[in-house]
């Protein structure tokens, strides 16, 4: 899933809004009038620069705080048109980065170049339009999306980008970067911002409404998608909407800290977040905390102890507030925002092979020992809600045989879950292992992997003495790396800290090592 959301989020993830690069309408599709019936958009790029220009630019730059250099031009392409805008800017972007092959993110590129509308090309500073993109979301959000005010609302939003692009090059601002998430985070102050002066010029010309559509369009999934694949999406759809939802309160933050929009946005693109953390604590982004643990070498040196033959290599990922949110949504809100506020850090180690045998490990590290505790609460909340939305009658998900039984560590919080769930024919067997110690909570599974309990467990007691965590099983049973205190360099060591000017989203990759 990892390639994919990469792509999602640099092509603007959402039906909404990419960036950069040439794009041009393909010879087979040559431009025509539109005649509009009714409120139906008129896709034709001398009336909607028009349109604009005497229409919005006042509003528009009353919400952005300054005057446009030039004025704000409009281009009209097709599918085959937008595709190649697509490549054109995947290309350079994709062949920098180091969590994603170039390949990979190429292709995905392609294919998501369908949920385009409109697009900043930078090459002269044009936007680019694709009316085939607001036909098709007409049918799966709302007919509405083929509306002219739709048109308009995206035209305004867009129309923030050429602005920005007009004081400094956007190509080069999302560049030079070779982390997707470093990328993310620089996407979250030109979404963002867009956003920010999108709602307010829109609020002021009354397109409210329309700019509602778009923000539904952008954050939420077609009603028409099956249930058993809203479940993954959802989470994913969390993942690519932070560049607008986070990204805009972020901008928000720093307008209100800063004295303005215009303000903000000088601030947000001279010294750009580092992390999506930063956006999405925007008090830490304005005022950075000295030093505080840093969580991924840890996990990288907890997958070295790995030790679980089916799984290959693995890889460490940081988890956002809108993942952690989207995932735990069963749960109690008050409980998990509470929880989420303590939070100072959650990375995900995901391991695999190509059989579908995986190894999943969370680690959540916390301010205080009760936001750990909490996290604990909600992930138990959660797993009951699942055994019973599983349990429905019409649930494309069916328990097989379930387990729980209570911590397996002596003096360690939690409890363990096995359980065999029938997927589309098949069946998957799960074991699962959710403990709580000090300020730190871990949730880890293993699917599809025989003898998963006696395999996690002996991978957990090598592992979290890392953590400082002192290992003894309840059963009497302990392996001889875990007996007794954490031996040097593991469990006994300072927990390595690091100033926040490190860049904490940045992806980490670790061997199993036998």
């Amino acid at each position: 899933m990892r390639p994919l959301l990469i792509s999602l989020l640099l092509l603007a993830g959402t039906p909404l809004l990419a960036q950069d690069g040439p794009a041009t309408p393909s010879p087979s599709s040559p431009q025509k009038e539109v005649e509009p019936r009714g409120g139906a958009a008129r896709f034709e790029a001398a009336f909607l620069t028009k349109r604009f220009g005497e229409r919005f630019q006042g509003a528009f730059e009353k919400a952005l705080g300054r005057k446009l250099d030039t004025p704000v031009e409009f281009v009209i392409t097709d599918g085959m048109g937008m595709k190649a805008l697509v490549e054109s800017e995947s290309g350079p972007l994709g062949a920098k980065l180091t969590d994603v092959s170039p390949e990979q993110f190429l292709a995905q590129s392609r294919a998501l170049s369908k949920a385009v509308l409109g697009k900043l090309r930078t090459s002269d500073g044009k936007i680019v339009i694709n009316p085939e993109t607001f036909k098709a979301f007409g049918k799966l959000y709302h007919p509405d999306c083929q509306g002219q005010a739709f048109l308009d609302a995206v035209m305004i939003h867009e129309a923030v980008h050429a602005a920005q692009h007009q004081k400094r090059s956007i190509a080069t601002f999302l560049g030079g970067q070779t982390t997707t998430p470093a990328i993310r985070a620089r996407m979250s102050v030109v979404e963002g911002h867009a956003q920010l002066v999108a709602r307010a010029a829109a609020r002021e010309l009354g397109l409210e409404a329309s700019f509602k559509l778009l923000v539904r369009v952008a954050s939420e999934l077609p009603k028409e998608m099956p249930e058993a694949e809203r479940e993954v999406m959802r989470v994913l759809l969390a993942e690519i909407s932070i560049p607008y939802v986070q990204g805009e309160t972020f901008i928000q933050a720093l307008a209100k800290a800063l004295g303005g929009v215009a303000q903000a946005e000088e601030r947000a693109f001279k010294s750009p977040p580092k992390t999506i953390r930063q956006v999405t604590r925007p008090a830490e982004y304005l005022n950075p905390p000295k030093e505080r643990i840093e969580v991924k070498p840890l996990v990288a040196k907890m997958t070295e102890k790995l030790g679980i033959p089916e799984l290959t290599a693995s890889n460490i990922v940081p988890i956002s507030d809108a993942q952690l949110r989207a995932a735990l949504a069963l749960a109690d809100q008050k409980l998990l925002e509470r929880c989420i506020k303590e939070l100072n850090a959650s990375v995900v180690m995901v391991s695999g092979n190509p059989k579908g045998q995986q190894g999943i490990m969370v680690v959540n590290h916390f301010a205080s020992s009760q936001g750990a505790k909490d996290l604990l609460e909600v992930e138990r909340q959660v797993l009951a809600q699942k055994d019973k939305d599983f349990s429905r009658p019409d649930s494309p998900y069916k328990i097989l045989s379930l387990e729980y039984e209570k911590s397996p560590f002596k003096g360690i919080a939690g409890f363990t879950s096995e359980r065999t769930v029938s997927v589309q024919g098949g069946s998957v067997h799960v074991y699962t292992v959710v403990l709580q110690f000090g300020d730190w909570c871990i949730e880890a599974f293993l699917s599809n992997v025989e003898d998963a309990k006696p395999k996690l467990l002996g991978f957990l007691e090598r592992a979290l003495p890392v953590l400082g965590a002192k290992i003894e099983r309840t059963d009497g049973s302990s392996s001889s790396e875990a007996e007794g205190e954490p031996s040097e360099g593991e469990g006994k060591e300072k927990a390595p800290v690091k100033t926040s000017g490190e860049d904490d989203d940045e992806p980490d990759k670790a061997s199993k090592s036998e």
